[in-house]
This record gives structure tokens, C-alpha cells and sequence, in this order.
């Protein structure tokens, strides 16, 4: 189970914890529309006819094929093919003839991404995934893993001449299998340059399945982007695509926190608590930790006039103190050691206040099909919220009741506690040598509540707004407005036409959200360098989610 943390994580030297083993993107459909598109393009070789003479005798078979297709029992590079033949007769010097009926060849091949003469859109160079072909050198592409038929058993000496002239017809006519299994434009020129993240530079292939069954399968483009190196790992995961779907394109963790959402990370903070020399605000204040799975401030930073009740405090964090990091389903945002200064009195604080806050959020498509991150655990684990507040007494401090202080706290500070299907539960107050301290946790009620959603959103918003013009808002709008400033600079980074604080007046109008681009446009953009055969023009987004990625699900619209 996972369990909220309250600390900073720490970088580690692991192996990149990512759904995509290292690659930027992937996407991928099911075998079964693999083999439709075979079918559909009428790719298979219509006739064999191998012929092999060994010191005066001859054999050789003669046959016709049935559509080729993926079959189970690949891995990575490494794809099975079976080959139906109907009929293959099998003639031998000094040997009566033999026929077998349906027979089913499988081999085991690889593909290649091959360049093409005419040039992609945008100044790219269109590459064809297509079956490796065989050398000049002659050494072998294809290896025949097995033959069957009724019979094919008890029948080896039969068999044995089958498998080995089929695959020398092969590792010669290969190419007669005339199919392009999917097109990549690599190198391409976004339109506009805000998109050039999204075009791929290096691309290959992976499959998988469970050995087993067909629906099991996936084939998947897998993608580089800037000139990044491939990852040494040509794999897929056998989650890229849900149970029960059609297709997915997955942005890694990287690509989605160094791209999405670091640029609307420092539009909640007045500023470094020290300039560095040399450093640009925000984007040089923020680096990818954690094996690049996470976002943490690298200097100190301040938030000015931050007002709590009825006073405007100056807040602090330190450097590492706040974690942005993508788990698996969900991601957590965390600040270790907010604090703040609280209760003045003839011109001197009474009190310091220390938050630790983490909060667990998922991302979805809303009512109007458009991006939204909202609180939610993303698993069985229904704690989306927590927070721990130290309260310190300063030297200026007289008798305080610590209760009334600690309901003015979690009513001003906890904005999840308003919400609909959350829920809100706080421990009591407990005193200690310093002060006291107070733990408060909001846990998933029930469903999520859209209208509720929205009102959180837009408070979010008015919160980011006025942090952006003013530098003040209050800590409660604070905290959602640091959530839906990363929604909305992450539209921002997906839209060609509207301004972050365009965005945030949508989001902060509820009805003007509905004007907000749909994220089947980002969709349209980031997969438009890799085509299927037989795709439609419109992939039709069902679903977004956090999967160990950022992971769009849905379908291709395949004509057959």
C-alpha cells in the first residue's frame, strides 16, 4: 500500500523507474489490427517455389500462402510470424510426392525503420517499419521456428525438408512480403516551435504478449526525442495498452515533468529567497531529480505577503523542499517546512508556523474533454491530502489557546476540506516543548463531484491569478492555485492559442472553461509523426491517465 510521505525523497542511481524503459514516447496498438492492416493492404506473397540440389539429387517444394500474421511468443526485436499455407507439395529425386494441407509455418524476425526518398512533412524524412531484409553478405534474417500441420508429429523427415527450403525461399524473397507495419517523420519542424519536443528523432519497434493469447499482443513504435541517445532497451511493457483497449501513446515521466510541467512551476512564488548570478527566473530555479522522476526547487524560495486570516506573512521554503514526483497512478506534490510567521501582536509575531503538506492528484479529461488534474489517489488508497502544522512560540508569545488557533489554521489554510467527495479529519491539537502540533488528513468520500471540481478549480485559479498580478493571495487559494497553475501552464504547453493567464481566466470562469482547448488537439499533434496503415486522420482520445507515464488511451479509427 502506499503510503503518504512527509519528507523529501532523495536521488537515486536506479534504473529509470518508467513504463517506457527509457524511451520518450511510445505508441501502440493491438496485434489484431496489425494483422487487419496486413490483410487490408494484401501484403503477403501469393506463391512459393523453393528448389535445393545436393550432389545430383533434388528436392523442393512448391505452395501458395494465406495471410501472413503477428503470432504470439515474441519479445522486444524479436517478432513470430505464422504463415498459413494451404497446400504444399514436397518433391524429392527417387521419392514418391508428398502433399500436406494447412500447414502453418512460424518464423522468427525483426524489422527495421527504413528512410524513404520522398521527404516527410514539415522537412522530415519519412521511415518505414518494415521487415529486416537479408544482406548482401547472405547470412540469414529469417529462422523458421516450426511447421505444422495434422500429422506434422509422427512425420519429421516430411517436416524436416518443409522447414529447411522454407526458410531458404525466404531468406531470399523476404521482400515479397511487401508491408509497412507503420510510418515515423523523424527530424520534422514544428510549425510552431513551442511543439518541436514532440518530434521524434530516432525511432524503433517492440512487441509483447503472454505467450498465449492474441489479445494479449502489442506492437509498438517506440521514439527519441532532441537528439536524446535510444535507450539501450528495446522493449515494451505488456501495460502500455489496458485490458480491454485498443491503443495507447505514452509520454514518459520525463518528458512530461521536464516539458509540462516545470514551465508553470515558479508562477506560485515571488522569488528566490537569494538570486543566483546568472540564473533565470523561474525555469533555472527548478531541476529533475530522482532519476528524473520528480521536480524539486534548487534555491530557497519566498512567496511575498501571503495573507493567512487577516494578516499578509511573508513564507519560506527552503532548497529540496518541494517535491513534484510522478509515481505510478498519481502525482504528489510536496512542501516540506512551509513556514510562516502568525498572530501579531503590538507590532511582533506570537507564533512561526511550519506546514508539511502533500497532496496526491490524478489527471483525467473533465465534462469538456479538456486536461484537468484534480486530488485523488489514483489507487485502493483513498488518503489524497495530508498535512502536518508545528506551530513555535517566538520569545513575543504569551498564553494561547492552542485549539482556536489550530481551527483558524485548518479552516484558512486546508482548502480541501470544503469539497464535496473529500472528506476532511483532524487529530487533535498536542502541545509540546515548543508549541504544538496538529495533523490533518482529507480522504476520497465517494465519486468525484464535477460541479465540485469546478469550484475548486476556479478558486485554484483566482488564487494563481492573483499571484501572478499581485504577488498576494490568500495560503488557502495558494494551495490550489499551485495545483491548477501546473494544469493550466500544462495546456498552455499543449495549445498554439491561448496564453497561461488566458488559461486561468478560463479556468477561474467556469463557464469560459468550456471555450478551453480539448485535449484531443495535443493528441492530434503529439502523435502526428507516427501513422498506421489504415488509421484514421482523428484518433479518438477515451481516457487520459498517470500509468507509469502520462498515457492517452484510445482508438485509431482503423478502416477495417
Amino acid at each position: 500500500m502506499n503510503k503518504m510521505q512527509t519528507k523529501p525523497h532523495h536521488e537515486t542511481k536506479d534504473k529509470l523507474n518508467d513504463l517506457l524503459e527509457g524511451w520518450d514516447t511510445v505508441f501502440a496498438i493491438r496485434y489484431a489490427d496489425v494483422n487487419s492492416a496486413i490483410v487490408k493492404a494484401g501484403s503477403s506473397p501469393a506463391a512459393f517455389s523453393e528448389t535445393e540440389t545436393d550432389q545430383g539429387d533434388t528436392a523442393s517444394i512448391d505452395g501458395t500462402f494465406s495471410d501472413w500474421a503477428i503470432a504470439v511468443g515474441g519479445a522486444g526485436h524479436s517478432v513470430l510470424m505464422s504463415l498459413p499455407v494451404p497446400t504444399v507439395l514436397l518433391q524429392r529425386t527417387g521419392h514418391p510426392d508428398e502433399t500436406r494441407t494447412n500447414v502453418t509455418y512460424t518464423i522468427r524476425v525483426e524489422m527495421a525503420a527504413v528512410p524513404q526518398g520522398d521527404p516527410g512533412p514539415d522537412g522530415g524524412t519519412l521511415h518505414e517499419i518494415r521487415l529486416k531484409l537479408p544482406t548482401a553478405d547472405g547470412n540469414a534474417v529469417v529462422t523458421v521456428e516450426d511447421c505444422v500441420y495434422t500429422g506434422s508429429e509422427s512425420d519429421q523427415f516430411v517436416k524436416i525438408w518443409l522447414i529447411g527450403l522454407m526458410g531458404n525461399w525466404l531468406n531470399k524473397n523476404l521482400q515479397e512480403f511487401n508491408h509497412t507495419f507503420a510510418t515515423v517523420n523523424l527530424n520534422a519542424k514544428a510549425a510552431v516551435g513551442k511543439f518541436q519536443w514532440l518530434m521524434p528523432t530516432h525511432t524503433s519497434y517492440a512487441v509483447t504478449d503472454d505467450m498465449v493469447t492474441m489479445e494479449s499482443g502489442i506492437f509498438g513504435v517506440l521514439c527519441m526525442i532532441g537528439n536524446r541517445p535510444p535507450s539501450p532497451d528495446q522493449i515494451i511493457s505488456s501495460q502500455t495498452i489496458p485490458p480491454g483497449k485498443r491503443s495507447s501513446f505514452l509520454i514518459s515521466k520525463e518528458r512530461f515533468l521536464s516539458k509540462l510541467m516545470i514551465p508553470g512551476m515558479g508562477h506560485m512564488f515571488s522569488g528566490p529567497i537569494k538570486p543566483v548570478a546568472g540564473y533565470t527566473w523561474p525555469e533555472d530555479y527548478f531541476e529533475l531529480t530522482e532519476n528524473k522522476t520528480a521536480i524539486t526547487n534548487k534555491e530557497g524560495l519566498r512567496i511575498d505577503q501571503m495573507q493567512v486570516g487577516d494578516e499578509a506573512c511573508d513564507c519560506e521554503i527552503d532548497a529540496q523542499s518541494m517535491i513534484v514526483k510522478m509515481e505510478e497512478t498519481y502525482l504528489d506534490v510536496l512542501f516540506q517546512d512551509l513556514r510562516h510567521p502568525y498572530i501579531k501582536k503590538l507590532g511582533n509575531y506570537w507564533l512561526n508556523i511550519h506546514h508539511n503538506f502533500q497532496t496526491r492528484n490524478v489527471v483525467r479529461l473533465n465534462d469538456n474533454q479538456v486536461f484537468d488534474l484534480v486530488p485523488g489517489s489514483g489507487t485502493t488508497e483513498l488518503e489524497v491530502s495530508h498535512h502536518t502544522a508545528f506551530a513555535k512560540k517566538t520569545k513575543f508569545a504569551e498564553t494561547i489557546d492552542w485549539v482556536l488557533i489550530f481551527v483558524n489554521i485548518a479552516t484558512l489554510i486546508f482548502p480541501l476540506a470544503r469539497w464535496g467527495w473529500l472528506k476532511f479529519a483532524a487529530q487533535d491539537v498536542s502541545k509540546t516543548a515548543e508549541g504544538a502540533v496538529q495533523i490533518m488528513n482529507v480522504v476520497e468520500e465517494g465519486p468525484l463531484i464535477e460541479s465540485e471540481a469546478e469550484n475548486m478549480a476556479a478558486e485554484g485559479a483566482q488564487g494563481a491569478t492573483e499571484m501572478a498580478q499581485t504577488g498576494k493571495t490568500s495560503i488557502g487559494k495558494w494551495l490550489l492555485g499551485s495545483l491548477v497553475s501546473k494544469r493550466a501552464f500544462a495546456i498552455f504547453v499543449m495549445s498554439s492559442i491561448l496564453t497561461a493567464e488566458q488559461i486561468l481566466a478560463a479556468i477561474a470562469d467556469k463557464d469560459a472553461e468550456k471555450e478551453l482547448p480539448q485535449y484531443k488537439e495535443f493528441a492530434a499533434r503529439v502523435m502526428e509523426p507516427v501513422t498506421w496503415p489504415e488509421a484514421a486522420a482523428e484518433y479518438t482520445v477515451e481516457e487520459i491517465q498517470f500509468n507509469g507515464s502520462f498515457q492517452t488511451i484510445g482508438n485509431p479509427n482503423f478502416s477495417f
